[in-house]
C-alpha cells in the first residue's frame, strides 16, 4: 500500500484521538519512507496527542536529524523538552542551533514563549500557565 495512504488512515485515526492506531498505521509504511518528513511528523504528532512526550520527543529529534532545515524539528523538541523538564531546558535546545534559525519569526517565538516562563517563574515542566507546557500539572504551588 502507497505511504500516502497509511498517512491519511493515520491521520484520520488521530483526528479521532485514537492515537496507538495511528501510529500502528504508520508503523505499517515501510523503506525509506519511514524516515520522510511526512512520516516522523505524524509519528510524533500521535505520540504528542497521547501525550507520550518521551517518544515524541524521541521522533522531533529524528526530524532534526534527517531534516536538519526544517524548523519544526527544534521546535517540536522544545516542546517536549518543556513537558518533560521545564521551560528552561527547551530555550536550551532552542537555543543550540541559534544561527540557523534566528531569521524565522516561529523561532523567535518559541524561545519567548519559553523564556516568559522562566522570567515569570513558570518553569516547572507540564505548568500549563501563560504560554508554558500545557500537558498536565504536577502539583505545582501556585502561590498565593
Amino acid at each position: 500500500m502507497k505511504p500516502s495512504v497509511h498517512l491519511s488512515r493515520a491521520y484520520g485515526y488521530r483526528e479521532l484521538g485514537m492515537y496507538d492506531q495511528s501510529f500502528l498505521e504508520l508503523e505499517e509504511i515501510q523503506g525509506d519512507e519511514r524516515l520522510s518528513y511526512e512520516v516522523l511528523e505524524a509519528k510524533f504528532l500521535a505520540c504528542k496527542g497521547a501525550k507520550k512526550w518521551e517518544h515524541a520527543e524521541a521522533y522531533a529529534n529524528l526530524i532534526r536529524v534527517h531534516h536538519p532545515n526544517r524548523i519544526d524539528g527544534w521546535i517540536n523538541q522544545a516542546e517536549c523538552l518543556c513537558e518533560l523538564h521545564g521551560a528552561e531546558k527547551a530555550v536550551e535546545a532552542l537555543l543550540l542551533d541559534e544561527e540557523r534559525f534566528n531569521d524565522s519569526a516561529r523561532y523567535i517565538f518559541a524561545i519567548g514563549r519559553y523564556n516568559s516562563n522562566t522570567a515569570i517563574g513558570t518553569n516547572e515542566p507540564g505548568n500549563g500557565k501563560f504560554f508554558g507546557c500545557r500537558s498536565r500539572r504536577r502539583g505545582v504551588s501556585k502561590g498565593p
